[in-house]
């Protein structure tokens, strides 16, 4: 995240208190509260004093190298073009601070699915408190991995669960989701305030589209935009 930092001026890396959880249960009981833990992010401002729209950005099982690395450089050219728009940027390492310094793609067990789902919730309600940000318009993208962050926060009971009522993302782009095994409820509950635009690759034999066309129509159905 410092060297990625390097490539913005105007920005700012924080350390935001988390927690980790192994499934919906443990959220919904409050027992994630007794597995504190943390994340760093990489918040990038444009020029003025806001506020500020802004994009956050889920890594995938790549984590954080992914923001750097030089097959992915559309994170960076992507920031620079919402900057000049006067949107901000938030990038979230959801890996480090949990001891997974690495990629999970070998072993998606080492940082818990439901770990990561708790993050953008905290994210959201961190920057409910920052006076730059227009916390009525924040969305969120990632992709496979960061793509099923970026579908997760559209479900009310996780919300719920862990922050205020009246926060919600504005949007959502959830990218290659992996809908199989994302820990998605059967019967969905969405935030009626959240637009998403779900993009699957057609003949994508990883991250199959036809169960995320499905999960998308029983979103749908339970009045997802």
């Amino acid at each position: 995240m410092k060297r990625l930092q390097k490539s913005f001026k105007n920005s700012e890396l924080v350390t935001i208190k988390s927690y980790r959880a192994f499934d919906f249960y443990s959220i919904q009981e409050g027992w994630y509260k007794e597995s504190p833990s943390k994340f760093d992010a990489l918040i990038i401002y444009p020029k003025g004093e806001g506020p500020f729209p802004l994009v956050m950005i889920s890594h995938s099982s790549w984590g954080p190298e992914e923001y750097i690395s030089k097959w992915m450089k559309f994170h960076r050219n992507q920031t620079r073009k919402l900057l000049k728009k006067g949107i901000a940027t938030m990038f979230i390492d959801h890996f480090t601070a949990r001891d997974q310094l690495g990629s999970t793609a070998g072993n998606q067990f080492t940082v818990n699915i439901w770990s990561q789902f708790l993050d953008p919730f905290i994210a959201l309600e961190y920057l409910s408190k920052n006076p730059k940000i227009n916390i009525k318009k924040v969305g969120i993208t990632g992709w496979s991995r960061g793509g099923m962050n970026s579908l997760a926060i559209a479900e009310t009971r996780i919300r719920d669960a862990l922050i205020r009522k009246d926060l919600y993302y504005a949007a959502s782009l959830p990218r290659s989701v992996e809908c199989r095994q994302s820990g998605f409820f059967r019967n969905p509950q969405p935030i009626k305030e959240t637009k998403i635009w779900m993009v699957n690759g057609e003949i994508d034999d990883a991250s199959h589209a036809h169960i995320c066309e499905e999960y998308g129509k029983r979103m749908k159905t339970n009045g997802a935009d």
